[in-house]
């Protein structure tokens, strides 16, 4: 089992627009970063809708976690993505 830690979460299980959370993922992206989405709230397709255009209109492509090639971080670095995700919170 590998463990992930994500840069930019969707904070779709909240009762907000999902225009506005798609807003405020895609200010927070950046080329490798790590996007948590949820499988049941009912905004999280609306958001995709919104998002994965914008993904595509910058060059990004979404893919799965599997695609992706492992990376470490240290504490330091793992504890600011942390601030930086609640920050906008």
């Amino acid at each position: 089992m590998r463990v992930a830690l994500w840069d930019v979460e969707s904070h779709d299980w909240t009762d907000r627009d999902p225009v506005h959370l798609a807003q405020q993922m895609l200010a927070q992206l950046r080329p490798g970063s790590v996007l948590l989405l949820h499988d049941g709230p009912a905004p999280t397709l609306a958001l995709l809708e919104h998002l994965l255009p914008a993904l595509k209109k910058r060059g990004l492509e979404a893919v799965v976690l599997t695609e992706v090639q492992p990376q470490r971080i240290g504490w330091a670095a793992g504890m600011e993505r942390l601030k930086r995700m609640w920050q906008r919170a």
